[in-house]
């Protein structure tokens, strides 16, 4: 509760990217997740500041840059948008983002914005990773038409979930207390520990490459879910 006569703190809005087309423009997934992220902080007062998180894969510029370019393009103040262009799957646009609301000294709530079916790990993980994470409400149409691929992405995150948190629950094991602060851990420490190739996200292409040259393996998907920001722009078709 805000004491009367003191202006409640500001929220910030975490949006998930998803795979932008081979023109630069957002895919619909993507878009869709803007969209929702954008009405829903039109609902908050004071307005929040927005998140967009995604690195650049194989198509156009960074997922992050596409989609602070649609919440401008709705009326945010760029004032608004703190772009996070260095996440590459869901575990490492976590951990950008948890470094850079403690960089900004941000003290609201923190809200997760992408699809219904990433929405759990990306709470859970925000959360292990010091920040009250919500949930903002996800993007009323389903992420993908076909029924047979909405359910492999929701299967995927069976592994996911408790794969990525085990990856942050270790790091935070192995941090000691006399160690310098550095919470949370630069993703590629994460990475390393990692026994296994990533897998691959439909939606977030980006992190591909990235994944498989830092990591031997294991079931890490992208910021969506489906696949980390490098490896769903390789894999997922345009508009997928």
């Amino acid at each position: 509760m805000t004491a009367p006569g003191v202006a409640p703190p500001e929220a910030a809005i975490l949006i998930f990217g998803a795979a932008v087309r081979p023109d630069g423009g957002p895919s619909a997934t993507l878009r869709r997740r803007v969209e929702a992220a954008a009405a829903f902080g039109e609902t908050l007062q004071p307005p929040p500041l927005y998140v967009p998180t995604g690195g650049q894969g194989r198509h156009g510029p960074a997922e992050a840059a596409v989609m602070a370019a649609l919440l401008r393009a709705r009326g945010v103040p760029p004032g608004r948008i703190a772009e996070e262009p260095t996440g590459t799957d869901t575990l490492s646009s976590v951990l950008a983002c948890a470094r850079l609301l403690r960089a900004r000294g941000h003290a609201g709530p923190v809200f997760a914005a992408t699809s219904a079916y990433h929405l759990p790990r990306c709470v859970l993980l925000l959360r292990l990773a010091g920040l009250p994470a919500r949930a903002a409400p996800p993007p009323p149409a389903p992420a993908a038409r076909a029924w047979r691929r909405r359910w492999y992405w929701r299967l995927r995150e069976l592994p996911a979930i408790p794969w990525d948190a085990a990856l942050i629950l270790l790091a935070r094991w192995r941090r000691r207390p006399e160690g310098p602060p550095g919470w949370p851990p630069p993703v590629e420490r994460l990475r390393r520990s990692r026994p296994g190739p990533a897998a691959r996200d439909p939606l977030y292409p980006a992190a591909g490459a990235a994944e498989a040259s830092c990591a031997p393996g294991g079931p890490s998907s992208g910021s969506d879910g489906s696949e980390s920001g490098m490896e769903r722009r390789k894999r997922s078709p345009p508009g997928a």
